[in-house]
């Protein structure tokens, strides 16, 4: 039970790091671009301002780097054996992708704020660029690329 305990708390850990970082960039990088607008009167302010906006920006950026880097990581962990084997599983599972993609686009359509106003293309849009579906995304898209380059160089 510790095993399976220890397991899942890595994982949701790494997810919820995620999380944060999408929330710190998301909302607090709308919240000093309107400081920004409003206290903005000086040319210094403007200038202090704008770069922690590029702060949050790259912090933004980075999030879709956690999955990748923490999944190789722990990949051939002997701490982590379960959350290997769920690695493992899901680089092979086409299924297994599926279904933590979809629990991924409820788990970021959740915590997004969208507005019903929107057209449904935009909010999938929308909650295809935050959150954890976005982040899985790129952590998909990262193990396509690098298993057609590991083909290549085999070629």
């Amino acid at each position: 039970m510790y095993k399976i305990c220890k397991n899942v708390i890595c994982l949701f850990i790494i997810n919820a790091f995620v999380f944060i970082l999408n929330v710190l960039a998301s909302y607090l990088a709308t919240f000093i671009w309107m400081l920004c607008k409003f206290f903005g009167n000086t040319r210094e302010e403007e200038i202090k301002i704008t770069l922690i906006l590029i702060f949050f920006l790259l912090v933004w950026v980075v999030k879709y780097f956690v999955l990748p880097i923490s999944y190789k990581i722990l990949e051939n962990s002997k701490k982590f054996e379960l959350v290997a084997k769920f690695i493992r599983k899901l680089k092979q599972s086409w299924l297994l992708k599926i279904f933590v993609l979809i629990i991924a686009y409820l788990i970021s359509l959740i915590t997004d704020y969208i507005s019903i106003k929107e057209d449904f293309y935009i909010q999938l849009l929308r909650v295809m660029l935050s959150g954890l579906f976005g982040c899985y995304i790129v952590l998909f898209i990262y193990w396509f690329v690098k298993d057609k380059i590991k083909q290549a160089r085999e070629k």
